[in-house]
């Protein structure tokens, strides 16, 4: 398969993994907002969470065996991009390992896991669309990174 065959399918894989994790989130937040009405949901809750993080680990395999080994011979900000995936695909898993232990009986009262529910989709959404606009434009592959901070 040609490189620029192998670009436009990564491309493809990663709008779709976002479109149904995007999907996932929505669920989860409806049923959430439920649960919020009736505390008998939340176990709704556990179940959408459960098929969230499945899909959101294999997301992040994908990327990190595809996206990585071409994010690192991009440029000579590669490793930057690179160590900065990790950070987030770390970030975003402890998250997921607090909400789903959040989401157990009697853990944390349904209101205030609804609005955890929310903050975290809001976050997610926000940086899937910095992603996808970093990664899925080819304009922009060789580009500096946003970098937030540059010393200690």
């Amino acid at each position: 398969m040609s490189s620029m065959i192998a670009k436009i399918e990564v491309r493809k894989r990663i709008s779709s993994d976002h479109a149904l994790l995007r999907g996932l989130c929505r669920a989860l937040i409806a049923v959430a907002r439920a649960a919020e009405r009736d505390e008998r949901h939340r176990p709704v809750i556990r179940d959408v969470l459960g098929q969230l993080c499945a899909e959101v680990e294999r997301h992040f395999q994908f990327e990190e065996e595809t996206i990585v080994p071409l994010l690192r011979e991009v440029d000579a900000w590669g490793p930057v991009r690179v160590e900065r995936m990790y950070h987030d695909h770390a970030e975003h898993r402890s998250v997921l390992v607090a909400l789903t232990e959040d989401a157990e009986e009697g853990v944390r009262n349904v209101e205030d896991l609804a609005d955890e529910i929310v903050w975290f989709f809001q976050r997610f959404e926000q940086e899937m669309a910095a992603e996808e606009e970093r990664l899925l434009s080819a304009e922009d592959i060789g580009a500096e990174p946003l970098i937030d901070q540059i010393d200690g």
